[in-house]
């Protein structure tokens, strides 16, 4: 049995969806678009369009009796194969075939809806295993992060023109032409179970139609169909990272368990990942001034924001007076590495990220804990004045704190010159105190990324440099545990 290709009148992310009916001659799927077969249960196959490198996606949309198609993608010179597994609901493919070479989707078992997606070159999807992200909540607001797009393109500076950028940020301007994400959070008590469509696009968003309080942002719109409040723009976290859709979300339930998925140009499924929201505010701060609902460089309180500028500025400064470019003290790190390793810290220690109290020992069964302190019964380690405190904009002093991750301040170390003389509190003397110790790099010997937090299951922030790569490990882990505060 074989199938005819009809264009329907509705696009879905800048790519063309088309239906999948009866017809007498093998059809060509063609790239960069969406195909759809409805009520299918029989065996059919598709010529693939020669393009190369190529990504193929099925993916089940709805499946009668958990019914699971056997897909296998023949190489048309060589007549070898490939089956292609589903894995909750997905089944993907990525790489070179030659020409003549066919998908072929055998349904027989039971009765599914499904949608096949075919990139080209330059719609290749980044890697499927990159997870979203979560910047931090308060009560009702979320920062959200999809996994990156695009490269930064960054050009380091050389020299004798070696210059570094003191104080505030001047980001540059974020690509022209973005790929459309979308943005799913369920509230986790509303899935009886991980959904078994979990990693397809169509499935999750047909799963999202009948959960309460689900939020979907569409990638035209930026809002959510539900009413919340969404700011979506594009970021360049650092240098070393790529651009990244962000949203802030306004809206959300206190205390509450979200779970969280990104879907790439509508075919590609990122997570998922959990986060719960805070009781209350994610910094020691009163409520933004003139009714703003987040703080921002232009509205942090001068007391806060000048001093910690000033030392940026003044550390790049001492920086620059090196030879920047020509005389070399490391083999792979250099004075914009350390620069930037610097100000990671700085904001890390000098802007204190507000957790959630643990909850009672004898409920709590893990050893594991993260790295937290109380204020003011602990001597206050960051102090966060306000020029003008009011009982509108109270000073904040009752707290409980997520500790900076101590990799913000030994990446320091391994960056910057020698001569810098940069020391680290001691493991195990001072450094608990002011630090979360042990979760993303080992304690003893060579165990770099082997800590005992949420660095094994991804998610978070923390950043160790090698060589001209950057390894990101985790402070945060999928789960929505923040271990320690690594400023990403």
């Amino acid at each position: 049995m074989s199938f005819e290709i009809s264009q329907m009148v509705t696009k879905a992310n800048d790519k063309e969806r088309f239906t999948v009916r009866h017809t007498k001659s093998q059809q060509q799927l063609q790239p960069n678009q969406l195909f759809t077969l409805n009520n299918f249960a029989s065996s059919t196959s598709f010529l693939l369009p020669e393009v190369n490198p190529i990504a193929i996606s099925i993916s089940i949309c709805s499946s009668s009796n958990n019914a699971s198609p056997n897909i296998v993608l023949k190489n048309g010179t060589s007549g070898s194969t490939t089956n292609i597994a589903l894995t909750q609901g997905l089944g993907t493919f990525q790489g070179f075939l030659s020409k003549s070479s066919t998908l072929q989707i055998d349904a027989t078992s039971g009765e599914l809806d499904l949608e096949i997606g075919i990139l080209s070159d330059s719609h290749l999807p980044p890697d499927l295993d990159t997870l979203p992200q979560v910047g931090d909540t308060t009560a009702t607001q979320g920062i959200f992060f999809s996994p990156e797009f695009a490269s930064s393109n960054h050009i380091s500076p050389t020299f004798p023109n070696y210059t570094l950028p003191l104080g505030v940020l001047d980001p540059p301007s974020p690509p022209a032409n973005p790929p459309n994400f979308t943005l799913i959070l369920l509230p986790t008590q509303e899935l009886s179970s991980q959904p078994q469509l979990s990693n397809s696009a169509c499935g999750l968003q047909r799963i999202t139609n009948g959960i309460d309080g689900a939020i979907v942002i569409s990638p035209s719109s930026g809002v959510s169909d539900n009413g919340v409040n969404v700011t979506t723009s594009m970021v360049l976290k650092d240098i070393k990272r790529g651009w990244r859709f962000q949203w802030l979300v306004e809206g959300l339930q206190p205390s509450t368990n979200y779970t969280i998925w990104t879907i790439l140009d509508g075919v590609f499924v990122a997570g998922p990942i959990n986060t719960l929201t805070k009781s209350a505010w994610a910094i020691p701060l009163p409520p933004p001034p003139d009714g703003a609902t987040t703080y921002t460089s232009t509205n942090l309180p001068t007391s806060i924001a000048d001093p910690l500028i000033s030392t940026i500025t003044n550390f790049t400064i001492a920086l620059l007076t090196l030879a920047c470019g020509r005389d070399l003290y490391s083999p792979i790190q250099t004075c914009e590495d350390c620069a930037f390793a610097y100000r990671s810290w700085a904001c890390a220690v000098s802007l204190p990220r507000c957790a959630e109290p643990l909850p009672n020992e004898s409920s709590t069964t893990s050893s594991l804990k993260p790295a937290l302190i109380d204020h003011p019964s602990e001597p206050v380690r960051t102090n966060l004045t306000l020029d003008n405190p009011s009982p509108s904009t109270p000073q904040i002093t009752t707290y409980t704190e997520l500790l900076p991750c101590i990799e913000t301040c030994t990446l320091v170390d391994r960056a910057c010159p020698p001569l810098f003389v940069w020391e680290c509190p001691v493991i195990g003397v001072t450094a608990n105190n002011s630090y979360g110790i042990g979760f993303i790099d080992a304690l003893q010997g060579s165990g770099d990324g082997f800590g005992s937090g949420g660095v094994r299951e991804g998610g978070g922030v923390a950043l160790v440099e090698s060589g001209n790569s950057a390894k990101y490990r985790y402070g945060t882990d999928r789960f929505g545990t923040a271990w320690c505060n690594g400023n990403g």
